[in-house]
């Protein structure tokens, strides 16, 4: 299974929280953007292939007795019931791409040598309105959370582990949180949700490269996500952004 599939999976999924949780006003807001939105739980998604989990297990990222036992993925629905199963647990999900099974580790060990880092190298993994949309002010170090700075420290530290987050740290003007990727450069891919001028919720897709030392954007498109909302046609997100971004 590719990761690019995965992160359009929590997209999707992502909708779901804000179908359920969809403010009645128009001009309402959720969260303000920067603090945590609670209506919501977050995640945070380790990927590889079949040695992974060995790879946690060996750095003393993982111990083994913190590992749930396998789950057989074998569908998007499955995925899904697995996560609303598992999603009120604290701790994150390992997923063998390979051989399609998940793990849930309770605990991560956010310290571990393997993982230490400079200032810079959590900065320069994010674009400068990661946190908030204005991007008026530079990110710092302290503006990025725990789980985040996880999953940009696995990538770099192990080049063939990539990262997923469904955030729950209030982005924009509607008040919910991002679904992000990133692997040993930096955020490869974002989602969010806004309301545009028209009153309607978008969902904006972007993808990022290293440019010149610096992380830009190199594509961005946007679908209206009222539209399948009001038809609970959730999932037509996936495909229509999924193809503008091909």
């Amino acid at each position: 299974m590719k990761n690019a599939d995965l992160f359009w999976w929590l997209v999707s999924y992502h909708c779901k929280n804000l179908e359920s949780r969809l403010p009645c006003k128009k001009d309402e807001k959720l969260t303000v953007e920067g603090t945590e939105n609670e209506s919501y739980r977050g995640l945070l998604l380790v990927s590889n292939g079949d040695t992974l989990l060995e790879t946690l297990i060996r750095s003393r990222l993982v111990e083994p007795y913190d590992i749930s036992k396998p789950k057989s993925i074998s569908s998007r629905g499955q995925f899904y019931n697995h996560l609303d199963e598992q999603i009120q647990k604290d701790g994150a999900f390992i997923f063998d791409g390979k051989n399609r099974m998940i793990f849930r580790a309770y605990e991560l060990n956010n310290n571990p040598k393997s993982l230490e880092s400079h200032e810079d190298s959590l900065v320069s993994a994010v674009p400068q309105d990661f946190v908030y949309s204005s991007g008026e002010n530079p990110v710092k170090r302290e503006d990025i959370g725990m789980k985040t700075r996880l999953a940009i420290k696995l990538p770099q530290a192990y080049h063939n582990i990539e990262t997923f987050q469904i955030k729950r740290t209030a982005y924009g003007n509607l008040g919910m949180g991002k679904v992000t990727h990133f692997d040993k450069d930096g955020l490869v891919q974002e989602f969010y949700f806004q309301r545009g001028e028209d009153g309607k919720i978008e969902g904006v897709h972007k993808r990022y490269e290293h440019v010149d030392g610096k992380l830009k954007v190199v594509s961005e498109s946007s679908v209206n996500v009222s539209d399948y909302l009001d038809s609970m046609i959730l999932l037509g997100i996936y495909g229509s952004l999924q193809q503008k971004s091909a």
